[in-house]
């Protein structure tokens, strides 16, 4: 949860749903002396670099709701992503781009005889497996539900990631700005497909997301 103080306002979003453009937007809002009425304020178009990567996950770290202490009368809003959309993402940033931070849960998901670059399908099949394993993947497999909670009666509005306009439109009124919503770890343009099978699969797997937030996405 993205908690942007200035507003009241929360902010909750999930591992590959905007959460680390989300996170740098509020820091940034945050420590500017941006006023109500500095409407061509908008400094978190600036390079975003690993240091800022940084400090906007270390002061928005991102937690289960069970563990997510919520601020006292708050405005709760939530953004969501279809789960097909969301696992292809990680697989692409998280398996199929791997990164160097990650290489020590790799070479221990090899020595457990797992392939470390897995095809979607093998993952899906073994998800169980891949998440005990490598706990970075698991935080960006685990269930929308997870970081959101299971009411979504909670959240004054529930905004849906690929539509983006009316989440910026709703922003800009409360933060007094206009303001750019760049992904800022977009990934490559997808060439996966999923087979009929593989979504079954992971309607089964993702089923809180789809029953909490399904009319949403």
């Amino acid at each position: 949860m993205i908690y942007v103080e200035r507003c009241n306002l929360a902010i909750w979003t999930s591992p590959k749903v905007m959460s680390t453009s989300l996170k740098h937007l509020a820091l940034v809002f945050e420590d500017s002396d941006a006023t109500e009425n500095a409407r061509e304020f908008a400094p978190w178009r600036r390079f975003f670099s690993p240091n800022d990567r940084g400090q906007a996950h270390k002061r928005y770290p991102t937690r289960s709701f069970e563990t997510t202490q919520v601020p006292p009368n708050a405005l709760h809003i939530a953004v969501v992503r279809h789960p097909y959309a969301r696992f292809i993402s990680t697989y692409e940033s998280r398996v199929r781009n791997k990164r160097k931070s990650d290489a020590a849960a790799w070479r221990k998901i090899s020595l457990f005889g797992l392939p470390d670059v897995p095809t979607p399908t093998f993952l899906i099949d073994n998800i169980g497996e891949y998440m005990r394993r490598h706990p970075p993947l698991r935080h960006h497999l685990l269930p929308q539900t997870h970081f959101l909670g299971v009411r979504a009666k909670m959240f004054e509005q529930v905004f849906r990631m690929t539509d983006l306009n009316p989440f910026r439109t709703f922003l800009e009124a409360l933060m007094g700005t206009s303001i750019h919503l760049p992904h800022k770890q977009r990934s490559e343009r997808s060439t996966i497909q999923l087979n009929d099978c593989d979504k079954r699969k992971l309607d089964a797997i993702y089923r809180s997301d789809f029953e909490t937030y399904g009319r949403f996405m």
